[in-house]
């Protein structure tokens, strides 16, 4: 059943965990920055873990429903996104890098500023990220970001984009594979490759 919350999980040194069935709603005034704040304080590259089958639902400005700093290899499965200011975002802190990260058959949507973002905190990098039958919607300024030249290695592929501003925005990176993604109703569809 869904519970009405602030900051339901803030992972700090942790490895292996697995969230499964769950429904996250944040209460309308949504302080705290995140529902779930995965990080790894110890090993910034330690990770392996998965969140499948559950729905964010949050509120609020300058707030994330899955805020990702460190502790790196995290796959996302099945899962439904709604609202917040970032639906998941990647603000890489960590001094090694890191990443590893499958999201598929995720819905994004109704989230302000971006569906995904990712970006870094002065990290050393993020590489690998695979973005694949995923369904982004709604008015955020850009569905899909990429605002970081640390992080490499992102492939979207096989998802629809619909919605009234941006769809995939890579203000930096390198290695970017955007290929078989269907975009729809998009006021600007605009794709940088900075390798």
């Amino acid at each position: 059943f869904p519970v009405t919350i602030y900051t339901a999980i803030n992972f700090v040194q942790a490895v292996l965990w697995k969230i499964d069935k769950c429904i996250f709603v944040t209460n309308g005034g949504q302080t705290s920055p995140a529902i779930i704040t995965i990080q790894n304080t110890g090993n910034p590259d330690g990770g392996d873990n998965c969140i499948s089958n559950c729905t964010f639902q949050g509120s609020g400005t300058n707030t994330y429903l899955i805020l990702h700093l460190s502790g790196g290899g995290l796959k996302m499965i099945a899962s439904k996104f709604i609202g917040g200011s970032f639906g998941y975002s990647v603000q890489y802190n960590g001094n090694v890098g890191s990443g590893a990260v499958q999201v598929s058959g995720c819905s994004f949507e109704g989230a302000s500023s971006a569906e995904v973002y990712l970006s870094d905190a002065g990290g050393n990098g993020f590489q690998s990220l695979a973005f694949s039958g995923c369904e982004f919607g709604g008015s955020a300024s850009d569905l899909f970001s990429c605002n970081s030249a640390t992080v490499t290695c992102v492939a979207i592929n096989g998802c629809n984009f619909v919605g009234t501003n941006n769809g995939v925005v890579i203000r930096a990176g390198g290695g970017m594979n955007v290929s078989g993604n269907t975009f729809y109703n998009l006021g600007l569809w605009e794709y940088r490759d900075w390798e």
